[in-house]
C-alpha cells in the first residue's frame, strides 16, 4: 500500500510522538508514528557518531572546533530527544576550514568521504555509508567576510549528544542562519 502523506508530514511524526498523547489513534497509526522516532533516532545517533569522528580527525589536524547548524541545535533547543527531528544531513561551520582547504580535504579522504557537491560557502560530504555531511566556512552568501563567522563562533557554547560535545550557536544565531 503506497502511503499518502508528504515528507513534510512524515518529517514531523517523530516530533508528534514526543509531544502528543497517541491515546484514541489507530494502533496502524502509533505503529507508523513510533516506527518514525525510532528510525529517526537510530539514523541521528549514526550521523552524530559519524561526526564526532569528523570533529576529532579535524581538531586533531589543527582546525577549529565545529558548529553545529540546523539539525544539532534545533535538537537542543527542540529538547524532545534525538529522534525528534530528522536531518537529512548535517550542517556543521569549520570557521578556518577555506584557509587551508588541503588539509581538510586530505582528512575527509583519510576518513573514507568524497565530495558531492560545493559552493561559495560550504561543500556537501559523503561518508562512506552514504551519509551527507555539510561542511560551511561562512554562514551566509552575502557575508563574505570572516565578521559573521566570528560572532557565531565567539557565543557558541558546547552542548553533549550521545556522549559526544560540539558547539552549537546561541539561538538567535541559530534563527538568523
Amino acid at each position: 500500500e503506497q502511503d499518502s502523506m508528504s515528507g513534510e508530514q512524515l518529517r514531523v511524526l517523530p516530533l508528534l510522538d514526543r509531544l502528543t498523547p497517541l491515546d484514541g489513534m489507530s494502533p496502524d497509526s502509533v505503529a507508523k508514528i513510533r516506527g518514525m522516532y525510532k528510525h529517526t533516532l537510530c539514523r541521528n545517533t549514526l550521523m552524530i557518531h559519524r561526526l564526532a569522528e569528523v570533529q576529532t580527525a579535524l581538531l586533531d589536524a589543527g582546525f577549529s572546533p565545529m558548529i553545529g547548524l540546523k539539525g544539532l541545535p534545533a535538537l537542543v533547543y527542540i529538547n524532545k530527544g534525538i529522534g525528534a527531528r530528522p536531518m537529512a544531513d548535517v550542517d556543521v561551520l569549520v570557521p578556518e576550514l577555506h584557509e587551508d582547504p588541503d588539509s581538510a580535504m586530505a582528512v575527509f579522504q583519510r576518513l573514507g568521504y568524497h565530495v558531492k557537491s560545493g559552493g561559495f560557502r560550504s561543500v556537501t560530504l559523503l561518508s562512506p555509508d552514504g551519509l551527507e555531511l555539510d561542511i560551511h566556512w561562512l554562514i551566509q552568501d552575502w557575508a563574505i567576510t570572516k565578521d559573521l563567522v566570528n560572532i557565531v563562533a565567539t557565543h557558541a557554547h558546547n552542548q553533549t549528544f550521545l556522549d559526544q560535545a560540539f558547539l552549537i550557536p546561541r539561538i538567535e544565531h541559530h534563527l538568523a542562519h
